[in-house]
């Protein structure tokens, strides 16, 4: 079996109903994100495991973007 090169990473954010659309944020939003492995693994792992240990001196924290967003990972 062949597998491809690259990975992909899939996130949205908002309300996906087309039946009761929230009026407070009426928005719905789909991103991807396509990463050579690669890269992924030779650049990408590594810099983020930096962090971690630069940081909080471990790598088994869980980034979550509400926390990170709010400065709240402390």
């Amino acid at each position: 079996m062949e597998y491809s090169d690259y990975i992909v990473f899939v996130d949205e954010s908002g309300d996906h109903s087309l039946t009761s659309i929230d009026p407070e944020f009426p928005a719905f939003s789909l991103a991807f994100c396509v990463i050579k492995k690669k890269d992924y693994c030779e650049k990408i792992i590594p810099a983020v495991q930096g962090l971690k240990f630069k940081y909080w001196g471990h790598d088994s924290i869980v980034l979550h973007e509400h926390e990170i967003r709010k400065t709240r990972w402390c």
